[in-house]
């Protein structure tokens, strides 16, 4: 989630003050010695502007955020502009909106919304430089240019900048860009680029790797090095990003708006009061108790809300700092890490409302089948759509069955089984539901109603996707039917007769299956169907068996049909035509669905998706378990919660009939990050 400065006023029991009363309040002598809960406390009982419901924090005390205030610049580092660089014109052509937001007019320059976590290292004025640098040179590149400039190069090699990890000067950062250049960078242990950040996010933060505590002390600032990260195949001096210009803005409200809405993000500088450290939600107006020192962020938009103007910023406190909602941030206590069954249901029932949790022993057979984290990587930036069509009126709430109702592999929930076949389930699913929405729902697959592809042949024979039940790639996936082909497939059928003589013929030891179970057939009117019986009782359906101990093993591919299939397996193929990725952009993802189709998601697993039964899944971060690919059919508004309707795979008992809503648009679990999908190739639309 982008970590923001808002505005939420909601009604209080504190008598309602305009913001100059509030300034102009004298402040209590007591006040300026309170520390943690206390003084959040105080701030919450004494000012209105970020005051929220009883289901939301107000302010919030954090240990964590503690360490990252004492991590501010003195404010020695924040002067006045040098007039000889300071921008006068102002356009009066431009007509700006009530609000503005740089994420939404550039959605494919991801750096824009992402949100750096400077540790505990007074960078931030190398930072937000390095952030804005990183978002103007996407944005004028039309976004052809994704580059990270490196905050570590700044922090360590410019001299003239100030003290490093004790602060520095933000305008002096753009010049050494303008004379030095600086290489490109990211987030911690980012692999690909010169110089990554040089400090782990240290503490705890939810959803995330822990790396290691903070230090009791600031990061000493890292020795300048000119030379590229270890296995970076570019020299220093050939990797440099350089800038063309630097200036400041005068002291002029329509002129900061106008260079962010005509060039991007800018940085601001500003005194910080410990109120800052705790803000949670609404507008920030500082009480001007406790001087801290000064800070530097990233201005990314304006707007307003019940008459109150305000900025939109970016800050670099990671992103469960600010504005989110109180169960994403709320800590967990250390017994609810260990429970298990339905004592862990019961506390995700009494410690949130947004959605229903249900106990059930097989749920915890599908959530032992997901995949590792290896399988979800960055998209390739060459596969990532950039266009955004604005024509596109997108509806409040959206669902592709009642869009295009004739397709029945949209409105068909899968049973994986216990195999960590989601990667493959979920592309074979989604290439089913494009090839009947292409084709306006003409193709009709012999005597059956549409045509499906095999989730048993991606598995099984996509030798580069990854290691089948054990995980895979869906980006893969589609690539492989681009150009390799996949056949029919379909649901697994019981072949009637031959239950018992099946089942003799498998050693579920081994990693791959015997040759009879690859061979017999299970639904006669297509290719491959799917191989795994769905395991374990199902309510209203057919108990084919238990469920193994272990995960099915994978399939050997079988370059051909089953029996009494009257197609050859090469004529019987499907082909895709393109492959691509979806911005990580909650509006372009929605239109791509609105379009085309589908589209296939993965987000981080934890012990409490299992548990789903209705409601909007808002995860608690406990109890890690891995990765899972799901289809995405629409999305929707509950009880003022934005959600993703998705199609899961693991039977129609699970969840509300198979489906969850999950939390959309603040990338929840990674959800919006991994988007991937394609087009088919139709044979009379060539």
């Amino acid at each position: 989630m982008i970590t923001i400065i808002t505005l939420l006023l909601i009604a209080s029991t504190v008598k309602s003050l305009t913001v100059e009363e509030y300034l102009a309040r004298p402040v209590p002598e007591y006040a300026t010695k309170l520390t943690g809960q206390a003084y959040v406390d105080y701030v919450n009982q004494h000012q209105s502007f970020y005051k929220v419901t009883k289901d939301l924090l107000q302010a919030e005390y954090s240990p964590l955020v503690e360490q990252y205030a004492k991590a501010v610049m003195r404010s020695e580092f924040m002067t006045k502009p040098n007039q000889n660089y300071v921008v006068k014109d102002v356009d009066l052509n431009i007509n700006l909106p009530e609000t503005f937001d740089a994420r939404e007019k550039w959605p494919n320059c991801t750096s824009i919304r992402t949100i750096r976590d400077q540790s505990n290292c007074g960078s931030c004025w190398a930072v937000s430089a390095a952030s804005v640098m990183s978002d103007r040179l996407c944005i004028q590149s039309n976004g052809t240019i994704q580059s990270w400039a490196s905050d570590t190069d700044i922090l360590s090699c410019c001299w003239n900048c100030g003290m490093g990890c004790d602060g520095g000067r933000p305008f002096a950062a753009f010049f050494f860009a303008i004379d030095n250049g600086v290489c490109t960078g990211g987030p911690f242990r980012e692999p690909n680029v010169c110089k990554p950040y040089a400090f782990y996010p240290c503490g705890r933060h939810q959803n995330q790797k822990y790396f290691g505590p903070c230090p009791k002390e600031l990061w000493p600032t890292p020795k300048c090095r000119k030379m590229c990260q270890l296995k970076y195949n570019v020299a220093y001096k050939d990797d440099k990003i350089y800038g063309n210009d630097a200036y400041s803005l005068p002291n002029n409200e329509t002129r900061i708006m106008q260079e962010i809405f005509t060039n991007g993000p800018v940085v601001g500088s500003f005194s910080v009061f410990a109120d800052f450290a705790i803000y949670k939600k609404g507008v920030y107006v500082s009480n001007g108790i406790q001087q801290n020192g000064a800070h530097a962020v990233k201005i990314i938009g304006w707007g307003v809300q019940d008459g109150l103007k305000y900025w939109l910023i970016a800050n670099s406190w990671n992103n469960d700092w600010g504005d989110e909602e109180e169960y994403l941030a709320q800590p967990v206590p250390e017994y609810a890490t260990k429970l298990t069954g339905q004592a862990y249901v019961d506390y995700i029932n009494q410690h949130q409302s947004f959605y229903r949790a249900e106990y059930s022993p097989l749920a915890e057979q599908y959530a032992k089948t997901v995949m590792s984290s290896e399988f979800v990587t960055k998209p390739n930036q060459n596969y990532v759509v950039k266009d955004v069509d604005l024509n596109i009126n997108l509806p409040e709430t959206f669902d592709a069955r009642e869009k295009w109702p004739n397709c029945t592999s949209i409105r068909t929930i899968r049973d994986q089984s216990k195999c960590g076949s989601c990667w493959a389930v979920s592309s074979a699913s989604v290439m089913s539901d494009r090839l009947c929405i292409q084709s306006n729902s003409t193709i009709q697959a012999r005597n059956i109603s549409d045509s499906w592809v095999s989730a048993t042949d991606i598995l099984s024979c996509c030798k580069n996707c990854g290691r089948g039940c054990y995980g895979g790639s869906a980006f893969s996936a589609f690539v492989f039917a681009q150009t390799e082909g996949v056949c029919t497939g379909g649901p697994y059928r019981e072949p009637v007769g031959l239950y018992q003589s099946l089942y003799k013929h498998i050693n579920f030891n081994e990693h791959e299956m015997t040759e009879p179970c690859d061979l017999i057939f299970f639904s006669k009117n297509v290719c491959k169907p799917y191989a795994f019986y769905p395991c374990g009782p199902h309510r209203n359906q057919n108990n084919f068996g238990p469920c193994p101990e272990g995960k099915w093993p994978t399939p050997k591919c079988r370059r051909m049909c089953q029996l009494k299939y009257n197609m050859i397996y090469e004529d019987d193929k499907i082909y895709g035509k393109a492959t691509y990725h979806i911005p990580n952009t909650e509006t372009q993802i929605m239109q791509e669905i609105f379009t085309n189709g589908p589209v296939v998601g993965s987000f981080s697993v934890y012990g409490d998706f299992e548990h789903y039964k209705e409601g909007v899944y808002v995860s608690n971060g406990v109890q890690p378990k891995g990765i899972h690919s799901v289809k995405i059919i629409g999305w929707g508004v509950h009880n003022g919660l934005k959600y993703w309707l998705i199609a899961n795979s693991w039977n129609i008992d699970w969840g509300d009939e198979g489906y969850v809503r999950f939390l959309r648009g603040v990338n929840h679990c990674g959800i919006e990050t991994s988007i991937v999908t394609g087009l088919m190739r139709v044979r009379n639309n060539n």
